[in-house]
This record gives structure tokens, sequence and C-alpha cells, in this order.
């Protein structure tokens, strides 16, 4: 292997990395995506996240609903007024106290 001077060193490693960018430019260049892809799937995402926070809300109102009618079917069953209590004091299925 011949010797090279500093700057036939430089000038290969200089090449090297130009047509190793190259390659990589041509190998990923499908991977990156286009500022107008880039908004539009931020959008979706966002539109979705909204979506998202309604249906958690949704069944969130829906619990509360079935808890209250619930805990109003208690009133009417045929067990001790002690027992009654203890369900009806205990917070969404947490002792309350």
């Amino acid at each position: 292997m011949p010797p090279y001077s500093g700057l036939e060193t430089t000038l290969i490693a200089l090449m090297t990395a130009i047509v190793s960018c190259i390659g990589l430019f041509i190998a990923m260049g499908k991977v990156f995506m286009t500022r107008r892809e880039c908004s539009l799937q931020h959008q979706t995402i966002k539109s979705n996240d909204g979506d998202t926070a309604k249906k958690i809300q949704e069944l969130i109102d829906i619990q509360q609903i079935q808890f209250q009618m619930l805990r109003s079917i208690v009133l009417y069953m045929d067990i001790p007024r002690a027992e009654k209590q203890e369900i009806l004091n205990k917070a969404g299925g947490r002792n309350g106290g």
C-alpha cells in the first residue's frame, strides 16, 4: 500500500463521506416525509386525540349514572339497615372514611 500525503488522505476521506451521504440519502429518502405530509399527520392525530377525550368523558358520565342507579336500588333492597348504610357510605367502590 503506497503512502498517501495528508492532502490525498483528506480528499479520500471527503470523497468517501460524500459517497456515503449520497447513498444514505437515496436509501433513506423514502423514510422522510414532506412538510405537507407531516402537517396532515399532525392534524389527524390531533383530531383523534379530541375524539378519544370525548369518548372517555362519555364513559365517565355513563359510569356515574350507573353508579347512582345502583345506589338508589340499594335503598329498596331487603337487607338490614346497617348494611345499607355501609354500602351507601362507600364512595365509588372505595371506602369513604
